[in-house]
């Protein structure tokens, strides 16, 4: 009797297909692993554009409140001053200011009703500038009643916006023309009040600064001389 002896064949992996398998799960881990990167940097980035726009809005905010509430006197109870600026104790007084290298914007204005952060309420002089402390630019606001003479005070004038990179304003007058500074006691400002006002505030994070803005439209103004 004839037996058939089947002979069964073991199936395996050659070392080449092993290879070529682990060179291919590598190259996938690799993608995987590159995207999730990306994507974890994106968050990361988001994340950090959102906590600067949440620690810059607030000081926005209330600038644009006060300068919503700005005094001004009008014609003809308002008279030039001959000589001195000071004459005019509610002129709105922009100029700037250079820390390090780089120039910063400053305000002073009179404000009906400001904001309740240390003032009563009534009429008082808002002034908005940089001061820097142990190498950190943040940006003041400091409210002073009648008398308007007491200087800033940065140990005492409330923080607006911590961390500050850049703080600019731009002023527009009547016919469309800007301006970086303004003096409403001043021939150079015609004595008149800006039409709108462009704030710009520069923060600084990880990946690089961030800007905010925001546009007070002023609410009353002195026209120009004519």
């Amino acid at each position: 009797m004839n037996r058939k002896i089947n002979h069964t064949r073991v199936q395996g992996f050659t070392l080449v297909e092993i290879l070529v398998a682990m060179a291919v799960f590598s190259i996938t881990l690799t993608t995987i692993f590159s995207a999730f990167r990306t994507f974890s940097t994106s968050v990361d980035r988001t994340r950090g554009q959102i906590q600067t726009t949440a620690a810059g809005l607030p000081g926005l905010q209330a600038m644009r409140s006060d300068l919503d509430q700005l005094f001004v006197v009008p014609y003809p109870r308002y008279q030039r001053p001959q000589d001195q600026e000071d004459a005019d104790a509610y002129r709105l007084k922009g100029t700037q200011t250079r820390i390090d290298g780089r120039l910063f914007s400053r305000l002073s204005f009179a404000c009906v009703n400001p904001a309740p952060i240390g003032s009563a309420p009534g009429v008082a002089r808002i002034t908005y500038y940089v001061h820097q402390h142990q190498g950190r630019l943040d940006l003041h606001r400091a409210d002073r009643t009648w008398p308007f003479d007491r200087p800033v005070s940065p140990c005492s004038d409330p923080v607006l916006i911590r961390g500050i990179k850049g703080f600019s304003l731009a002023y527009t007058a009547g016919d469309q023309t800007q301006s970086p500074v303004w003096n409403s006691a001043r021939s150079s400002s015609d004595y008149a009040f800006p039409r709108r006002i462009d704030i710009s505030v520069t923060l600084g994070e990880e990946t690089g600064n961030k800007s905010l803005g925001t546009t007070a439209v002023v609410p009353v103004y002195r026209e120009a001389v004519k």
